[in-house]
């Protein structure tokens, strides 16, 4: 069928950005590119009439980002409020047709779509934001006491007291001021001590 009829009986023509981002570069583009597979071969609604897909370029603290320009044809508004959902493109962009209608029971169904999405995302949230903060006490527990140990007794410098725990002298230093300040350890000069 061709594109004009498949426009006359509903379909949506759109432009769509996927983005991923993470390291390594591999990682990311070969991602992209199971993601574009899947939309080609598992998506029965839907049709990939065109797409570019550029190289990942190298972002802040040695992460990746890479993206696809997609053109898609949908067989109806479900299928693209589903695509959104599933695969969360950063730009869409409406070709055809100018104009779309939504009866009250399709934008109800949505509109609660979305606000289930969110809901979920909130209690993701939450849940990370509860587990980050075990996870830094836990991993600051560890921290002092590993520094407690490095300095067993003896006066150290931030750099002696990095090559035993094998943090970098400039992360370990924040770390050591905390203690100094909470009068777990003591500063005299350039040395710490118990």
């Amino acid at each position: 069928m061709k594109l004009k009829a498949k426009l006359e009986r509903g379909y949506i023509l759109a432009r769509v950005i996927i983005e991923v981002v993470g390291k390594p570069r591999e990682h990311v583009e070969a991602a992209l590119k199971q993601a574009i597979k899947h939309i080609k071969t598992e998506k029965e609604g839907i049709t990939l009439k065109e797409g570019d897909l550029y190289k990942a370029k190298e972002e802040k603290d040695g992460f990746f980002s890479t993206f696809s320009e997609l053109e898609l044809l949908f067989k109806d508004s479900n299928e693209l409020i589903g695509f959104c959902f599933d695969y969360v493109p950063s730009s869409i962009e409406i070709l055809e047709p100018k104009d779309l209608k939504f009866d009250t029971n399709q934008l109800a169904n949505l509109i609660n779509d979305l606000l289930a999405k969110l809901h979920q995302l909130g209690i993701s949230l939450k849940k990370l934001n509860a587990d980050n903060q075990i996870l830094t006490k836990n991993a600051t527990a560890l921290l002092n006491n590993s520094i407690t140990m490095a300095l067993g007794g003896k006066e150290k410098t931030a750099a002696e007291i990095s090559k035993f725990t094998g943090i970098p002298e400039q992360q370990l230093t924040p770390f050591l001021d905390i203690m100094v300040k909470n009068n777990a350890i003591k500063k005299e000069g350039d040395n710490y001590k118990r």
